[in-house]
């Protein structure tokens, strides 16, 4: 498994505290990960790890299976554009580009927020 997280990090050029940051752990975690002899991430982590790297979670665990997470050329439908989620404004690009470069935790209590305030806003205009 060491080598299979050390080679999908080489080959979408993610340095291992890029990929750290992305799976939500240290750079030394995954140092730890591609040793031989170190420790070997949680299911979650792992996910997270197949995600950044875009390749199955069936082959990075046990080195089985299709390895890339794309579908081939002939297989991929073509894109759909949905505008709604697309930034409509420079506020909103500022807000996705910040979002991006969060690491996954920070992120997804930044959500939890935004979706609490989202829903309290709506909440008092349903009232008022």
């Amino acid at each position: 498994m060491a080598d299979r997280i050390r080679l999908a990090r080489q080959r979408t050029g993610l340095s291992q505290a890029e990929l750290a940051d992305q799976a939500g752990v240290t750079s030394s975690a995954v140092a730890q990960w591609e040793s031989p002899r170190g420790t070997k991430p949680d299911l979650n982590h792992l996910l997270r790890v197949a995600v950044a790297t875009n390749v199955t979670l069936d082959w990075l665990a046990t080195g089985s299976g299709a390895k890339s997470a794309r579908k081939s050329a002939s297989q991929e439908e073509s894109p759909t554009l949905v505008l709604s989620v697309f930034a409509q404004n420079p506020v909103e690009e500022t807000v996705l580009t910040c979002l991006r470069t969060m690491r996954p935790r920070t992120r997804d209590l930044l959500v939890s927020l935004v979706q609490e305030l989202a829903s309290n806003k709506t909440t008092k205009l349903k009232s008022g």
